[in-house]
């Protein structure tokens, strides 16, 4: 594949407004034109659909807050709730690097032994 070529050609976003996602969109949007929630969701529709086309992003730090921001929503955390630089698991004291590679392991049932 020619990615040089691709690259330089015009994009198009295509949306369908039946999928359930652009249509609570929609409604959100009405209800509240400013509300920051529609404006993450709206951004993450747009840059997910970038990274699915192949695409980098030119600003994977505002992607990666917008995820966290979600991520917190959806698990009823608060956004202001501060994050704890000290892991206390239990009294067990693991490496970062261990604390990590479980976390993959857990999350993406991936092998511990990486």
């Amino acid at each position: 594949m020619n990615f040089r070529y691709y690259g330089g050609q015009k994009k198009t976003l295509e949306l369908n407004p039946r999928h359930p996602l652009v249509k609570k969109l929609k409604e959100r949007y009405d209800e509240d034109s400013e509300d920051e929630t529609t404006k993450d969701i709206a951004n993450m529709l747009f840059e997910t659909a970038t990274l699915r086309s192949g695409f980098i992003l030119p600003d994977t730090s505002s992607f990666a807050e917008r995820i966290e921001r979600m991520m917190r929503l959806s698990m009823d955390i608060p956004l202001d709730e501060p994050v704890r630089l000290r892991l206390e698991m239990n009294s067990l004291s693991l490496s970062w690097e261990s604390c990590l590679r479980y976390l993959l392991w857990w999350v993406m049932g991936l092998d511990e032994r990486m």
